[in-house]
C-alpha cells in the first residue's frame, strides 16, 4: 500500500484513501513553516504519479498541478490525522486532492490537475562540466542554506535535508544533494522529501534578489520521472521569471554523470513577507503556583470523590458512546480470527512436516519465555477451527492436529477491507504475526521491531489512533475536567504519569491542564521513550521527564511519598509483578485525598498477541490474585480497597463489548481523618509566589500578605478583548492582576508599561518584557507608537493592562487619570475594565524594590465593564473610568 496514496476505495472512479498523521510519518515533523507541520507540496505530485501508475498500469506524467490550499496537520493528539483523498478520473485524466479531519466536516481540495501515461523518453544526460563553468557565483554550504530557510521560516529537519553544497550563477543553482535515508524511498515513484530539496535548492536565487521573504509552491507544470531518484545526485535549478511576488522554475533532478532521473517544469512559487517585521511578536509570561520557598504544599489534595466524578461525568460519557460506534465487537471477532491463522502458520513453520503434534515438541521449537505466550496463541488456533486436540488425556490436552489451511494475509487484507479505521491496530498485529516465527526462536528482537526509530509510530498509532484507543482518551479527558474545575487557583497540581511508554495516554490529557498550575512528570523503566516524547510534547513546558521501575521502591529512585495529587498509569499497573506491592507503591506517592486514574484492559486475546512478546507482560507472579496478565473487571475495586483507596469508581461504556474490554478506574488515597489547615480556592487568603519558569527566580509577594479577590462574576459579559484600568500604587498590582483575572483572559493580556523605566536599556526592557509581557508606553512627548502597539494588540485578540495615571502614587491615593486609555478604548471600539486595588501600597510602597514586613490585606475588584457611548469625548470616557475605579477600592475599604 503506497505511503500516501493508501488504499483504493469501493466506488467506480478511481479514489483512494490514506490516514496522514506525524505518528504514521513521523517524519512530517521535519517540515514545517512558521512553526506548524505542514505537508509538503511534492507530497500531491507523489500522489498523483503513484495514482496515474495503478490506474494505467504504466509511469505517469503530471501536468497543471494547481497547490490550492495548505494541509497542515492537528497538533492536538486528540485526533491527530487527517484523511487524505486522490480521485483519477480515467475520462480526463483530472486529478483531485482533498483531506478532512471527520466525516462531520467538508472534503477541503489542496491540489487539482491532471494525470496521463509518461510517453516522452528522458531528456539528453545534464552537461555538468559545462553548467559549473557558467557557475561563477558563491559557493553555499548547506549548513548556512539551513539557517537562512529558518530564519525565513521554514524550519527543515534530517529528513528534509539532503542538501550538501550549492553553486550559484546568473539565474541558475547547480546542487549535491545526498539522501539521508534512501531505504524509506521504497514503494514512492519519487520520494516527496527528495522532489521537496529540488524546490529548495533554489533558495539562494530567491534569497540573494529578495531576502526575508519565503518562497512557497502554488503550481507545477509539469512533473515527470524517468528513473528512480539516485541516493547521490545533482539539482539544476533554472530560473525563468522572478520578482518580489513570484518566482518561475524549471529544476532537473540527475546522476553525478548527468543522467536526468525526473524534472519538475513551470514551478511556480509566490513570495511570503517573513522576518521581524512581518507581524508584532508576543511575548507572554505565565503566573506558576508554587509554595513559599522552603514551604511544601500542605493538606489533603483538594480533589472531587471519585464517586462524584462519575455521577458528574455520566452524561458526558453516554454521549460519547452513543456517537462513537466504531464496530468494535466485530473487528474483536475478525482480528482475532486473523490472529488464530497467524498462530497456526507460525506452528507449521516451526513443525514443517507434522500434521499432528505434542505440545512438548512444540515448545521446545521456541525460546522457553515464550511458554505462556505460545500457551494463549494455541487456544486462539483452536478457536479458530484451524487446530483441535487429539489427546486430553494430559493436563493441556497435549496432543494437537491442523485441521485447517492458515491464511493469514487474506484475514488480515479482509480485515483492513472492511476496517480501514483500525489500520493503526492492524498494522501491529500484522508486523508481529509476520515475524512471530523469527521472535519466538529468538532470531528478532520484538522490541527492536516495535520500538525502533524508524517503526515505533506504529505502536504509538496503536494507542492514540484508533477509534477505541480516543474514545478511552476521552473518557479520561471528561474525568480530569471535572477535576480541573475544582482546582484551587493558587496550588500547583502536581501530576505523575507512570509507564508513560510512546505518550498516548499523555496526548490526550496534555492539552487540558492549566500551564501555570501544573508540574507533569512523564516516568517510564526506560529512558528510551523519552526523546521523542520530548519533541511531541515541547509546547508543555511544564513537563519533566525522569525513569521509574514501578517494581521498586520510589523512593530509592527520588520521589517522595505523598508527593502528587495526581498519578495516571495507562495498562502498565497489570504489567509488574505483584499488583497489590504496586498499588501500595502507587498509593504512597500520592497525597492524602489524591487521585489514581488508570485504564486497564480485561481482555488478553486483543493486547496479548503483540504486546505478550516482552518479558513484563508475563512478569506476574501473584497467582493467587490472577491466573492470567490482565485481571477481570471485577476484581479491581476490591483490590484497590484493599490497597488503601477508600473511594473507587470503575467507568466504562454500556455493554458487554466495553465492559469485558477496558475500565477507566479512578480511586482515591484514604484521606487521613486529623483536621489539617488547607488553602481554601481562588487566591482568597493565600499566599503567592510569582516564579519566571524558564530562569526559575521567585519573587515573593510578602510574608502574611493574603489578597482577595472580587468581581469576576462582572467579567463573563466580556466577549471579545478590553482595556483593564487601575489604580497604581506598588510593582506589586500587576502581578496581584494576572493572578486574580481568570486563565482564559491572564493568558491574553499585555501591560503597558512607562518606557522611561522599565525599558532604559536592553536587559531590563527584555527582562520586563518577558516577566509581565509588556510593551513600552511613553509617559511624554508622542504617545502615538504606544498606542498603535496597543491597537494592534487588541485587534490581534489580546486583552491590555494600563495604568491612567502614569505613575505609582506616593501614599496609595487616587491620582488624576491621563486619557490614553479612553482614546484607546474609543479608537478601538471596546470596553474598559475597571480594576480597583488596594492594600499593595502597604508592603511595597514607591521607592520600595523589597517588601516590606507587614500584615496587610490587599484586594483586587473588578467592575462591570464601561462601555464608550455614542459621541463620547476621551475626557468624557476618561472621568467615568476614574471615577468607577476609586469606587471599587473606596468600596472595600468601607466595607472593611
Amino acid at each position: 500500500m503506497h505511503p500516501f496514496l493508501g488504499r483504493r476505495a469501493t466506488v467506480a472512479e478511481p479514489t483512494w484513501h490514506q490516514t496522514v498523521s506525524t505518528l504514521r510519518l513521523p517524519w512530517l515533523y521535519d517540515h514545517r513553516v512558521d512553526g506548524a507541520v505542514v505537508v509538503p507540496g511534492t507530497a500531491y505530485v507523489e500522489a498523483a504519479l503513484a495514482a496515474g501508475r495503478v490506474t494505467f498500469g504504466d509511469t505517469a506524467e503530471v501536468t497543471d498541478l494547481d497547490l490550492l490550499r495548505p494541509l497542515v496537520l492537528p497538533h492536538d493528539d486528540e485526533t491527530g490525522e487527517v484523511l487524505l483523498q486522490t480521485a483519477l478520473s480515467e475520462e480526463d485524466g483530472v486529478t483531485r486532492i482533498a483531506s478532512r479531519t471527520d466525516t462531520t466536516t467538508e472534503w477541503q481540495t489542496h491540489a487539482r490537475g491532471r494525470v496521463r501515461r509518461l510517453l516522452s523518453p528522458p531528456p539528453a544526460p545534464l552537461d555538468i562540466d559545462a553548467v559549473r563553468v557558467r557557475l561563477s557565483g558563491p559557493r553555499v554550504k548547506a549548513e548556512r542554506h539551513y539557517a537562512e530557510a529558518s530564519r525565513a521560516g521554514l524550519d527543515y529537519g534530517p529528513r528534509f535535508q539532503a542538501l550538501t553544497e550549492l553553486w550559484v550563477g546568473h539565474g541558475e543553482v547547480l546542487a549535491a544533494y545526498s539522501d539521508p535515508t534512501p531505504q524509506e524511498d521504497a514503494g514512492y515513484e519519487a520520494h516527496l522529501a527528495l522532489l521537496d530539496t529540488a524546490l529548495q535548492a533554489a533558495s539562494p536565487l530567491l534569497s540573494t534578489e529578495f531576502g526575508g521573504r519565503m518562497y512557497l509552491p502554488t503550481a507545477i507544470g509539469s512533473a515527470c520521472v524517468w528513473d528512480r531518484l539516485p541516493q547521490h545526485g545533482l539539482i539544476h535549478v533554472r530560473v525563468r521569471d522572478l520578482d518580489t511576488r513570484h518566482a518561475l522554475l524549471d529544476i532537473t533532478v540527475s546522476g553525478q554523470d548527468g543522467a536526468v532521473a525526473a524534472e519538475l517544469s513551470g514551478c511556480r512559487l509566490r513570495g511570503v513577507t517573513t522576518g521581524p517585521g512581518r507581524q508584532l511578536q508576543q511575548v507572554t509570561s505565565v503566573l506558576r503556583a508554587a509554595p513559599r520557598a522552603g514551604e511544601p504544599v500542605h493538606g489533603p489534595s483538594p480533589l472531587p470523590a471519585p464517586s462524584a466524578l462519575a455521577a458528574a461525568t455520566v452524561g458526558d460519557r453516554a454521549a460519547l458512546q452513543e456517537g462513537h460506534d466504531d464496530r468494535y465487537a466485530s473487528f474483536v471477532t475478525q482480528i482475532k480470527q486473523t490472529v488464530g491463522h497467524w498462530a497456526t502458520a507460525t506452528f507449521a513453520e516451526l513443525l514443517p512436516a507434522a500434521r499432528e503434534f505434542d505440545m512438548d515438541d512444540l515448545l521446545a521449537t521456541v525460546q522457553p519465555k515464550y511458554a505462556s505466550y505460545v500457551r494463549l496463541l494455541d487456544g486462539m488456533a483452536q478457536r479458530a477451527g484451524l487446530l483441535e486436540r487429539v489427546d486430553s488425556s494430559g493436563p493441556e490436552g497435549q496432543r494437537r492436529r491442523f485441521t485447517g489451511t492458515a491464511r493469514p494475509l487474506e484475514y488480515a487484507q479482509q480485515c483492513a477491507a472492511r476496517f480501514p479505521e483500525r489500520i493503526s491496530a492492524l498494522a501491529v498485529y500484522t508486523r508481529c504475526g509476520t515475524h512471530l516465527t523469527d521472535i519466538l526462536k529468538g532470531d528478532t528482537d520484538p522490541r527492536e521491531l516495535l520500538f525502533s526509530e524508524a517503526d515505533r509510530h506504529h505502536v504509538e498509532a496503536f494507542y492514540t489512533d484508533t477509534p477505541r484507543a480516543r474514545l478511552q482518551g476521552r473518557y479520561s479527558r471528561a474525568v480530569l475536567a471535572k477535576v480541573i474545575e475544582s482546582w484551587p487557583s493558587d496550588r500547583p497540581l502536581r501530576v505523575l504519569e507512570v509507564g508513560a511508554g510512546t505518550g498516548g495516554f499523555t496526548s490526550a490529557l496534555l492539552p487540558l491542564l492549566p500551564m501555570h498550575l501544573t508540574q507533569y512528570v512523564y516516568t517510564d523503566v526506560s529512558a528510551a521513550f523519552f526523546p521523542r516524547a520530548q519533541a511531541r510534547f515541547s509546547a508543555y513546558d511544564f513537563v519533566e521527564y525522569r525513569t521509574l521501575d514501578l517494581e521498586r521502591d520510589p523512593g530509592e529512585q527520588g520521589l517522595g511519598k505523598g508527593g502528587f495529587d495526581l498519578v495516571v498509569a495507562a495498562n502498565v499497573l497489570h504489567a509488574t509483578s505483584d499488583l497489590r506491592a504496586t498499588l501500595h507503591r502507587t498509593g504512597a506517592l500520592l497525597a492524602d485525598g489524591g487521585l489514581l486514574l488508570a485504564l486497564e484492559s480485561h481482555d488478553e486475546e486483543i493486547l496479548a498477541p503483540c504486546f505478550g512478546l516482552f518479558d513484563g507482560f508475563w512478569a506476574f507472579t501473584d497467582t493467587e490474585l490472577r491466573g492470567t496478565p490482565l485481571l477481570s473487571r471485577e476484581g479491581w475495586v476490591p483490590l484497590l480497597q484493599e490497597c488503601g483507596f477508600d473511594d473507587v469508581s470503575q467507568m466504562s461504556g454500556t455493554g458487554a463489548e466495553f465492559r469485558d474490554d477496558h475500565s477507566l478506574l479512578v480511586a482515591r488515597r484514604h484521606r487521613a481523618q486529623a483536621t489539617v489547615r488547607t488553602r481554601p480556592a481562588g487566591i482568597q487568603g493565600s499566599r503567592w509566589s510569582i516564579v519566571h519558569r524558564e530562569s526559575g527566580r521567585r519573587v515573593r509577594a510578602s510574608p502574611g500578605l493574603r489578597a482577595e479577590v472580587e468581581g469576576r462574576e462582572n467579567l463573563e459579559s466580556l466577549s471579545g478583548p478590553a482595556v483593564f484600568v487601575a489604580n497604581h500604587a506598588s510593582h506589586l498590582d500587576t502581578p496581584l492582576i494576572f493572578g486574580a483575572l481568570p486563565r482564559h483572559l491572564a493568558s491574553r493580556l499585555a501591560v503597558g508599561a512607562a518606557a522611561d523605566y522599565f525599558f532604559t536599556s536592553t536587559m531590563t526592557g527584555m527582562s520586563t518584557a518577558l516577566l509581565f509581557n509588556a510593551f513600552p508606553v511613553q509617559r511624554s512627548g508622542t504617545r502615538r507608537r504606544g498606542r498603535s502597539v496597543a491597537l494592534s494588540l487588541l485587534d490581534e485578540g489580546w486583552n491590555v493592562l494600563l495604568y491612567p495615571e502614569g505613575t505609582r502614587s506616593l501614599d496609595g491615593s487616587l491620582g488624576a487619570f491621563k486619557s490614553g486609555a479612553a482614546r484607546l478604548c474609543l479608537e478601538a471600539g471596546v470596553p474598559a475594565v475597571p480594576v480597583g486595588l488596594y492594600g499593595t501600597h502597604a508592603v511595597i510602597p514607591r521607592g520600595r524594590r523589597l517588601p516590606v514586613r507587614s500584615r496587610a490585606r490587599a484586594c483586587v475588584r473588578f467592575g462591570q465593564p464601561i462601555a464608550p457611548e455614542a459621541g463620547e469625548t476621551s475626557h468624557g470616557l476618561r472621568d467615568r473610568m476614574r471615577r468607577r475605579v476609586s469606587e471599587l477600592a473606596a468600596d472595600w475599604i468601607l466595607a472593611r
